[in-house]
């Protein structure tokens, strides 16, 4: 992590749309955003993808920059708030799978209900 003064001056100069300044903040904290991602989402694959998606919200708060106060927690706020939307999505992709099986399930016996039925009615 970079000192205080170098932190200030990447930010500043971030500010100002500075790529050169993006690009060492990619260098100096890429490996402890992965990892932050990799623990959470336990894949390669889409810790790489949310380094991506972190680095391009920074891109674009870049002018909000200077309100910062300290980049390290900032950057793990962004980290995680964007895991959390990630789950967020897959647990409601869940309960909609769920709700489709269970509506499935409900048709495929009553199908089978009526089938038995008209059996029995043949039979009768």
């Amino acid at each position: 992590m970079p000192e205080k003064d170098n932190e200030n001056k990447l930010i500043e100069d971030l500010h100002k749309g500075d790529s050169i300044a993006f690009d060492e903040l990619y260098r100096l904290y890429y490996n402890k955003v992965y990892s932050f991602s990799y623990k959470y989402l336990q894949n390669k694959q889409d810790a790489e993808e949310m380094v991506q998606v972190v680095f391009i919200k920074v891109w674009e708060k870049r002018e909000t920059l200077k309100e910062i106060k300290n980049l390290n927690a900032w950057l793990f706020t962004i980290t995680f708030n964007q895991i959390r939307k990630i789950f967020r999505k897959m647990a409601m992709e869940r309960q909609k799978l769920e709700q489709i099986t269970a509506s499935s399930v409900f048709e495929d016996n009553s199908v089978l209900s009526e089938i038995e039925f008209n059996d029995l009615m043949s039979k009768a």
